[in-house]
């Protein structure tokens, strides 16, 4: 069976050709083929091109930025293999990893373990920045939708093109791979967990104002994952807990943003571990999720306006 190995990256060349030395070191004996997708990147990737090229079987391609789900899509419409295995440009995989992904089964997504394991900062700044759902699940045997996490994860190509891929309009950071695990688990796939299919997350370390960035675009990713779900799927939009009416959340002030990072930052030296530092990261993290709903909300219904 060939595996074809998907693998997006945007402005990562160091990342990315780590990633590729793991895949090099670990690779099977079975057929293999790498479609690295660059997002419209700005960062030259001829010279990984001339190192690896030659070494594994890679396909090149480049796309205008339209992030993960557009860079995905394009990788799997160049794949020629029965199975899609996806990897982050900054996931690095392990021994056995690949192995563990070549399953017959099309009805039978394969998601892995790939746990942050270098990410630094305080015990509730590293909740938030990884709170890795897989330590949490209770049937490996069928994780379910809310586990099928895309940066170790494989499943059959024709399925995911029945499905339609994923949806381009998550364009910004969240959702896009739990609303095509939803979409895979309502025809009939079943998410199974495999431990075994080990890799680590090395992500470069991110600092406080990253963790409120991308909570924030997950807001907004949130509520167009709502607007599609709300009458298919309304347990599936419960069940996150995002907010309760989106037309009358209103963003903090700034000022008062400003004053909850200096808020966290200060307990983060002198109390990192107390309860107050991890109440002023909730309140933080929540602040920075409903804003985001609320400005895609507002954009969503911007000609709605008198």
């Amino acid at each position: 069976m060939l595996l074809s190995i998907v693998i997006n990256t945007y402005e990562r060349p160091d990342r990315l050709g780590l990633c590729l030395e793991a895949i090099h070191r670990q690779k099977d004996a079975e057929p293999l083929e790498l479609i690295i997708v660059d997002d419209g990147g700005r960062m030259e990737l001829a010279p990984l091109k001339r190192i690896w090229s030659e070494r594994l079987p890679i396909k090149w391609v480049r796309i205008e930025h339209g992030g993960r789900s557009a860079a995905r899509n394009r990788g799997v419409a160049e794949a020629k293999g029965e199975r899609i295995l996806f990897l982050g440009d900054d996931v690095f995989v392990r021994g056995g990893c690949i192995a563990r992904h070549r399953i017959d089964d099309p009805l039978i997504a394969v998601v892995g373990r790939y746990p942050w394991e270098k990410l630094q900062g305080s015990p509730p700044f590293r909740h938030w920045a990884e709170p890795n759902p897989q330590n949490d699940i209770n049937n490996p045997a069928n994780a379910g939708w809310i586990h099928f996490a895309t940066g170790n994860l494989s499943m059959g190509r024709d399925v995911f093109n029945e499905l339609g891929g994923f949806d381009a309009r998550y364009t910004c950071y969240g959702w896009e791979d739990l609303d095509l695990g939803l979409r895979f688990e309502r025809a009939g796939g079943r998410i199974v967990f495999d431990p075994d299919a080990l890799a680590t997350h090395e992500h470069p370390q991110m600092s406080r104002a990253d963790l409120w960035r991308r909570e924030r675009e997950m807001g907004r990713t949130a509520l167009v994952f709502a607007e599609k779900w709300y009458f298919d799927a309304p347990g599936a939009v419960a069940a996150m807990k995002f907010w309760s009416d989106p037309s009358r959340l209103r963003p903090a002030p700034a000022w008062r943003t400003a004053i909850g990072d200096r808020l966290v930052a200060m307990f983060d030296k002198i109390a990192p571990g107390s309860i107050v530092t991890r109440w002023l990261y909730e309140r933080m993290v929540w602040s920075q999720r409903l804003a985001g709903v609320a400005e895609a909300w507002r954009d969503l219904h911007a000609g709605d306006r008198p």
